[in-house]
């Protein structure tokens, strides 16, 4: 979703810092998006696809091993509402091969407690609520302006976290209008379209 609007952009906001978490330390309003988003698409028919399957029906294709090509992708709520669908994706047992995703100005959709708290394990272990392995080589690339402020907040903004490799932007910052570094189109795609990042090494 793109926020063009300085009110719509601090709704954005509004919404990232007074949601609070949920039991596996997920943003709840993020968590329950992507559960309302899985419960849409799940049916729909897939035209041009071999079979015409349905959502569903590639998901377990990929399940099984096939070669499928899933890619996420979203804008500042959408961006963190994508990193947790892509985890949903690969706890079900898509490859991770499968599953990429890009973000673009997304808050934290998640809060990772400090280490001296948190037993890391697998999600059968009860110390923990994520699964380290996925958070860790989830495919996921976060395109971040660090003078944007909707990445700074979410789940949580002492302990909160995005889900894969943040990106950031080595770009001015934007006089005037508190929210017009978090523009999509005027402001992040025009810097990648430059490769305008902190590193070469991210020109992808």
């Amino acid at each position: 979703t793109e926020f063009d609007s300085t009110g719509a952009a601090f709704n954005d906001l509004s919404i990232d810092l007074h949601a609070g978490t949920t039991s596996d330390d997920r943003h709840k309003g993020f968590d329950k998006q992507v559960d309302n988003f899985q419960d849409q698409i799940m049916p729909v028919i897939l035209e041009g696809i071999e079979g015409t399957p349905h959502f569903r029906e590639l998901f377990l294709r990929a399940i099984r091993g096939e070669k499928v090509n899933i890619l996420v992708t979203g804008h500042s709520m959408g961006g963190a509402e994508a990193q947790l669908l892509v985890y949903d994706l690969l706890e079900a047992g898509i490859p991770n091969e499968c599953v990429v995703g890009y973000t673009y100005a997304s808050a934290y959709p998640i809060e990772i407690q400090e280490e001296d708290d948190v037993e890391w394990g697998g999600k059968d272990d009860k110390a923990i609520k994520l699964d380290k392995n996925i958070l860790e080589s989830a495919n996921i690339y976060n395109i971040v302006n660090p003078h944007d402020p909707v990445p700074k907040v979410g789940a949580a903004i002492t302990n909160g976290q995005r889900i894969g490799e943040d990106i950031y932007l080595d770009i001015e910052n934007i006089e005037g209008d508190l929210f017009a570094d978090h523009n999509l189109e005027k402001v992040y795609r025009e810097a990648v379209r430059n490769r305008e990042y902190v590193d070469d090494k991210y020109g992808r």
